[in-house]
């Protein structure tokens, strides 16, 4: 990756580090952004997902749970037309978006990542810099 591409990167990038989403500090400046959260993927942090349009979001599965309840955000971000995912819980630790950036192997993606090519089984790192490099 050339320099350029890595500040793109990092501009595209946004790390949530805290549970769910910082909603004080994302703006319309993070619009587009691909968002890797720390956070389960349960509705709540789907509704501060959907609160910015982003370019996708990646969240820790958090062990699915029951009715789906880790990754019901997938489905929440689907219904506009926005890529989403999540890691194995078991991949990375849930809090860290580090982890997930560095170990996360991706457990499930919705029909937007899907299109885009993504698919369980897949290290996120490798995922997100093979989208962004297209």
């Amino acid at each position: 990756m050339s320099d350029a591409e890595e500040r793109d990167w990092k501009w595209r990038w946004r790390s949530r580090h805290t549970h769910g989403f910082d909603h004080q500090g994302d703006t319309l400046e993070d619009e587009g952004a691909i968002v890797v959260s720390a956070s389960h993927g349960g509705a709540s942090s789907g509704e501060f997902a959907l609160a910015v349009p982003l370019g996708g979001v990646f969240f820790n599965d958090a062990g699915v749970g029951k009715e789906n309840a880790g990754i019901v955000a997938l489905d929440m971000l689907q219904t506009k037309g926005i890529p989403a995912g999540a890691v194995a819980h078991m991949s990375a630790r849930i809090g860290d978006s580090q982890d997930m950036w560095d170990n996360g192997v991706i457990s499930y993606v919705n029909a937007a990542a899907r299109a885009l090519g993504l698919a369980p089984g897949s290290k996120l790192r490798a995922a997100l810099d093979d989208l962004i490099s297209r």
